[in-house]
């Protein structure tokens, strides 16, 4: 997000009220040429210098739309930031398929140990059924052991 700025207006202290510093990833201060225009720089650079970002440090750039002065570093600047937003985009993917596959091969191994655990229970089911030591007594054709 570009966060643009004038010198004079108080933009630079209504940045810092608003919050947009906390979303911008290049502040321009525009009619660069205009008195005031460094001070505003400067102010947006010491607000942002307080800002603890994980993202890293966020330009601050002097533009003129009339004499064009800066804007094609301002190009240059969104450019590699839309390059580092894809790269970012790409291993946020890259981990959700790999999230998804984990999850996938999780539910199968899942699915296979309640298969395993149901059979146990059936196996052990059974064994006590049919064990003359465990079975009821009168249960069966033989009427069982009694167990005292």
């Amino acid at each position: 997000r570009v966060v643009i700025s004038a010198p004079g207006l108080g933009d630079d202290i209504q940045a810092m009220k608003s919050g947009l510093l906390e979303i911008a990833d290049v502040m321009v201060v525009n009619k660069g040429d205009r008195p005031g225009a460094e001070q505003t720089m400067q102010q947006l650079l010491g607000a942002l210098s307080l800002r603890a970002t994980l993202a890293g440090k966020v330009p601050v750039l002097k533009t003129s739309a009339l004499s064009g002065d800066g804007v094609p570093k301002l190009v240059e600047t969104i450019d590699e930031i839309a390059v580092r937003v894809a790269e970012i985009r790409a291993r946020i993917d890259e981990n959700t398929r790999r999230v998804a596959t984990e999850k996938a091969e999780f539910e199968a191994w899942r699915t296979r140990k309640r298969e395993e655990e149901s059979l146990i229970a059936d196996a052990v089911g059974h064994f006590v059924s049919e064990n003359p030591v465990t079975r009821a007594p009168g249960a069966g054709s033989e009427g069982g052991a009694n167990v005292r």
